[in-house]
């Protein structure tokens, strides 16, 4: 027969192993649903580079020849980072890099002072993203760069 002191020590431990097993089950939950936001977070910021390289391309596309090729790619790049900045107010965490290039019909690279209709311009946009939960998740911690590249051939400015 068991005693009531038995029975009684029995149930403490009952109840001390399933506190023990909820607070390592509750601890994977959290470190999953960290996971999950931080991979969400760095989809939603590859959706906005894209969408910021997207706009550049064709922003880039329409603009008149400049005489100086430093005064078309800063407006671009400008114009890029709006583009961004509009999106998602301020670029948490990270920072974001704007690269534009052109080429010909043949393939060769050309400067954005003798760029022609049909020639092809590509705006290519990189962002550090930092997971916030890093502090928090060491296994989170660190730096993961999203590049996006959008292409659309030169049209020169609209009539």
């Amino acid at each position: 027969m068991i005693s009531l002191t038995d029975a009684k020590n029995s149930l403490r431990c009952v109840k001390g192993q399933a506190l023990v097993e909820f607070a390592l089950v509750a601890l994977l939950l959290v470190t999953l649903l960290l996971a999950i936001t931080e991979f969400a977070r760095a989809w939603h910021c590859g959706n906005i580079m894209t969408n910021g390289a997207r706009a550049g391309a064709r922003f880039a596309s329409e603009q008149p020849k400049q005489p100086n090729a430093q005064t078309f790619t800063s407006n671009v790049t400008n114009y890029t980072f709006g583009q961004i900045t509009a999106q998602i107010g301020a670029v948490p965490g990270g920072d974001v890099f704007v690269n534009l290039s052109a080429t010909g019909r043949s393939g060769q690279a050309k400067t954005f002072d003798n760029i022609s209709s049909g020639d092809t311009i590509s705006v290519i946009v990189t962002y550090d993203f930092r997971a916030l939960s890093g502090e928090i998740i060491p296994v989170l911690d660190g730096t993961v760069p999203i590049v996006r590249r959008a292409a659309m051939m030169y049209q020169g400015p609209q009539q």
